[in-house]
């Protein structure tokens, strides 16, 4: 017992030496500023009022209830000041470790293979981005009803009573009103049945049967709000092949960075027609080849087989075969799904040691793995820091991409310094010359925000940055309908 307290204690510890300094961080120009601070449907006068905007409007393109409230309810707390609701991220994220590490203890009865598998879900690098961003509240209230339906799974299994078989629905319902990435979980509970509760037959399939109804209610909510708020315009276009290719891809770097996470970033543009069919080929052989060993050793060693279909099915919501966005991967898909292989690898890695000369020397490469992780982690905290570093690292990462330069220049000219915007909107263009059209759209939705909160004369300067680089990029329709706009921004100097 002292063991185990003394592991939690320095799960939490090192969580947050990690996470820490997202006190000190901006809201960044990433869905912060829709959908935190500007949105009106936050700023709610009472608990009534909270419930009923929850629960009718989307957040962005996607019904999340529950985040909703929990984001009202730091918007009451904090304001407008980001580092509560950072903060808030990091305790959810740290009591989701805790609690898996507690439910593996419980079910499986290692301890130190439990730990692992905790602090890789707690210190791996590829998880900053759920915990540091503060619009990823899905993925980490998500994450605790996973980990809360997992548990009230396994005291079910222990006494399967109606009461406790209602705390395992409940739990799951509340995780889908959170995030409906969990979509996936009545699955990973019948793994868990086949290893290590070892009871999947007939009757744990008939269990899931209410569970699998849950998911598919929320799933066609899903599809149907995330459709019609245009979502999927942009994967609609994509052909089924191009689909699969990157999915296929996705999972393969996702494996790779995994074991070797390198060139992290918030944004990694989708490859569509541009993806090798021999680096897919490549990929594909590698997955059906690990599917393949993982499936012969499913008799001696369950945990492979488990963890792999765990992280291969947790996959299948985010991978893009329907497309939602224009990302081609993105890190936070990776937040739940991780876990089924750091069990994997954990199980497999006690299932070969001997000796006490062997577990000790397991435990010190095992320490050493998450301090790496955990050193990775504290610098990709390091990018979040604003806008700016954000954007900056994902340059870094793909020099070649127009997207970062885009919204630099988008965040440039906020703070109305339109030279520098004006270089990076230039080197958007080089690269996409394409998104001149949405650039000045976009400038001209800022123009109109500046104007309806009272700041004119950022209003005015802005549109006229606009009408100039309208014209300059050949968009003479937009630049006249931006012109015939004036009035109305400049009105009060009238």
């Amino acid at each position: 017992m002292r063991l185990r307290l003394a592991l939690a204690t320095a799960l939490v510890v090192a969580t947050l030496a990690v996470y820490w300094p997202v006190r000190h961080h901006e809201f960044v120009d990433l869905d912060d500023y829709a959908g935190i601070l500007w949105n009106p449907d936050l700023r709610v006068g009472s608990l009534t009022e909270a419930i009923r905007v929850a629960f009718t409007k989307p957040l962005l393109s996607i019904w999340v209830p529950l985040t909703m409230l929990s984001l009202e309810l730091d918007r009451a707390l904090y304001g407008e000041a980001p580092a509560g609701y950072l903060l808030t991220n990091v305790a959810l994220h740290v009591a989701s470790a805790l609690l898996l590490l507690h439910v593996l203890w419980r079910m499986t009865g290692s301890t130190g293979a439990s730990a692992f598998v905790a602090g890789v879900f707690a210190l791996h690098p590829l998880h900053v981005e759920s915990v540091a961003w503060a619009s990823e509240r899905k993925d980490t209230l998500s994450a605790l009803f996973f980990m809360l339906t997992w548990l009230a799974y396994l005291r079910y299994v222990e006494r399967p009573v109606r009461v406790r078989y209602a705390l395992v629905v409940a739990s799951l319902a509340l995780g889908l009103l959170a995030k409906p990435m969990l979509v996936t979980l009545p699955f990973v509970l019948l793994l868990l049945d086949y290893w290590p509760l070892r009871r999947l037959d007939l009757g744990a399939v008939r269990e899931k049967l209410p569970l699998l109804a849950l998911v598919a209610a929320e799933s066609l909510a899903t599809y149907v709000v995330q459709g019609a708020r245009g979502a999927m315009s942009y994967g609609m276009g994509l052909p089924l092949s191009l689909r699969v290719a990157n999915a296929i891809d996705s999972t393969f770097i996702y494996l790779r960075q995994t074991f070797w996470p390198s060139d992290l970033a918030v944004f990694y543009a989708h490859p569509a027609a541009s993806l090798d069919v021999a680096r897919v080929a490549v990929a594909a052989s590698v997955l059906l080849v690990l599917s393949a060993a993982a499936f012969a050793l499913r008799r001696t060693q369950p945990w492979w087989l488990v963890g792999w279909l765990w992280y291969l099915g947790m996959l299948v919501p985010v991978i893009g075969l329907v497309q939602v966005g224009m990302q081609g991967r993105a890190d936070r898909y990776t937040y739940l799904p991780m876990i089924g292989l750091s069990l994997a690898v954990a199980f497999g890695a006690r299932h070969r040691v001997r000796s006490g000369a062997q577990r000790r020397a397991l435990a010190v490469a095992a320490t050493v793995v998450l301090a790496v992780f955990a050193w990775l982690a504290s610098a990709q905290v390091a990018t979040w820091r604003n806008s700016f570093t954000l954007y900056e690292r994902v340059i870094a990462v793909a020099p070649d991409s127009s997207y970062p330069h885009q919204r630099l220049g988008m965040v440039y000219a906020m703070q109305s310094d339109f030279g520098r915007a004006q270089q990076h909107f230039q080197r958007a263009i080089e690269l996409e010359p394409q998104e001149a059209k949405e650039i000045v759209h976009q400038l001209g939705s800022m123009a109109r925000a500046h104007a309806e909160n009272s700041r004119f004369e950022a209003a005015v300067r802005t549109a006229a940055f606009a009408i100039a680089l309208a014209e300059e990029t050949d968009q003479p329709e937009a630049a006249a309908a931006l012109r015939a706009r004036l009035p109305e921004l400049r009105a009060p100097f009238r």
